[in-house]
């Protein structure tokens, strides 16, 4: 199951949900080979990215060692007594990991070739092509279980280049950073990392690649300028005043970069709301946020549903309302599935009504996250008393190999929760579906009170780097 997923600045991610049947046997075999790849990974602190697994039962299975943003407190000790750095990443990096790789970095390449299917990395590399449908090229993005493999092969990648050259910088993921005495060092530690990448059949982005002279900020600007934007809460005037001041400045950054707007949002939770009209001022300026920005749609419920519980106040659903069916209207027609999905689960979330043109424009798209939350809408009457046309996902859900398929998620979730009449056959012909339909396993959590938006609208995941590191 694909979803084409919204991200900052206008760009677009394709990420995939695994079927279950096939990625509970990838699942396994990393938890299988979990001592191996931990030896291969441990001990490289060049990558602040490395895998730390997680216990806790509602966080993600493996977390990057360090978040992103710790990379502004490593430079100052990475770029010291340096004058040049070198920017680069890994082009199209998931789509292009080739799933034979994993072998060649967890045993050597000449081995892994020479004893080709016999090594316990082979099942590793056979079980992730099975969640692809047998493709060699490209690793879904969004499971931990990719995260895991980008890392195996960067691992083998790094440990290439500092063989060769004495390193001082980092890699997240696949963004690298070095720093340089000279430019020469820098463009020959590039040629280097090219011919790296070249071993495990990757590139490097030439689009993103740079070599900087130094002195170069450490940080974003923008990131200072809005932390320390003072918002005055005596009077409601003045916080009113600053608020929209903040945002301003946030909106005319965001014409240049990704991340201001959402930036604004959080920063305004360390805001009071001191009466009624503080409360309406910045309720208009969330929501504005939100349609100049989709992707700040779960900071924004995020802040409302907090600030809402502190001061006793309601949300202005009319005002939620209005954006909500503007971005279902504007973003249907052009397939842009994680805006409308948004929108779908604020309506849900705030209990909003949709119109019947709302609930038209969504029953033509064919992605499994928007059809499954507009049948929850459809089911608590949320569209008025326009009922949806079910006919379209009815006929995605209905052949013998659904299952299996791309739409196993909608099938499946579609037939238990009896949104849908055509899967419900499929479902139980199914042994593995029909065993988890029996045990009451479901993927779509419908209850918003359950999961507030503080995980999706929060830092990326990761660790913090140590006072003594920088």
């Amino acid at each position: 199951m694909r979803h084409n997923l919204a991200r900052p600045g206008g760009f677009r991610r394709p990420l995939q949900v695994p079927n279950p049947r096939s990625f509970l046997h990838l699942a396994e075999e990393f938890q299988a080979q979990w001592p191996t790849i931990r030896a291969h990974i441990r001990g490289h602190s060049f990558s602040m990215s490395r895998p730390v697994a997680t216990l806790a039962e509602l966080e993600r299975a493996v977390r990057p060692r360090f978040r992103i943003g710790e990379r502004d407190r490593l430079r100052p000790r990475d770029w010291r007594g340096k004058r040049f750095v070198l920017r680069t990443d890994v082009n199209q990096f998931y789509s292009s990991l080739y799933t034979h790789s994993i072998p060649w970095a967890l045993e050597g390449k000449r081995k892994a070739k020479k004893n080709l299917g016999k090594t316990a990395s082979d099942r590793l590399d056979k079980a992730l092509r099975n969640v692809s449908d047998g493709q060699t090229m490209g690793v879904p993005i969004g499971p931990d279980t990719s995260f895991l493999a980008a890392e195996i092969v960067m691992t083998a990648v790094d440990k290439s280049l500092e063989s060769k050259l004495s390193l001082r910088g980092h890699r997240y993921f696949d963004d690298y950073e070095l720093a340089f005495t000279t430019r020469s060092g820098a463009e020959e530690a590039l040629a280097l990392l090219e011919d790296a990448l070249a071993e495990y059949e990757l590139a490097i982005n030439p689009t993103k690649t740079e070599i900087l002279e130094l002195p170069q900020p450490f940080h974003d600007a923008w990131t200072h300028e809005l932390s320390t934007f003072r918002v005055r809460t005596g009077k409601a005037a003045h916080t009113i005043a600053d608020l929209l001041a903040m945002f301003s400045q946030a909106a005319a950054m965001s014409r240049l970069r990704a991340g201001p707007l959402k930036y604004a949002l959080l920063r305004s939770r360390e805001i009071g709301v001191v009466n009624d009209d503080v409360w309406k001022a910045l309720q208009n300026l969330v929501w504005s946020a939100v349609s100049s920005e989709p992707t700040t749609m779960a900071a924004a419920l995020d802040l409302l549903a907090e600030k809402s519980a502190e001061s006793g106040l309601d949300i202005d659903r009319d005002a939620a309302a209005e954006v909500i069916e503007a971005l279902i209207l504007t973003h249907s027609p052009i397939r842009n599935a994680s805006e409308v999905a948004w929108a779908l689960w604020a309506a849900i979330a705030l209990d909003v009504e949709m119109t019947g043109q709302a609930g038209e424009a969504v029953i033509a798209m064919d992605d499994d996250l928007v059809a499954l939350l507009a049948l929850d809408a459809n089911s608590r009457r949320l569209f008025g008393t326009h009922r949806l046309n079910r006919s379209n996902w009815e006929a995605l859900t209905d052949y013998d190999g659904v299952m299996s398929g791309a739409h196993w998620l909608l099938a499946y979730e579609g037939s238990v929760r009896k949104w849908l009449n055509a899967p419900a056959d499929r479902v139980g012909a199914d042994p593995f579906f029909k065993a988890l339909r029996r045990r009451r396993v479901r993927f779509y959590d419908s209850d918003p009170v359950r999961h507030p938006f503080t995980g999706p609208a929060g830092p990326l995941p990761g660790g913090l780097v140590p006072d003594e590191y920088v």
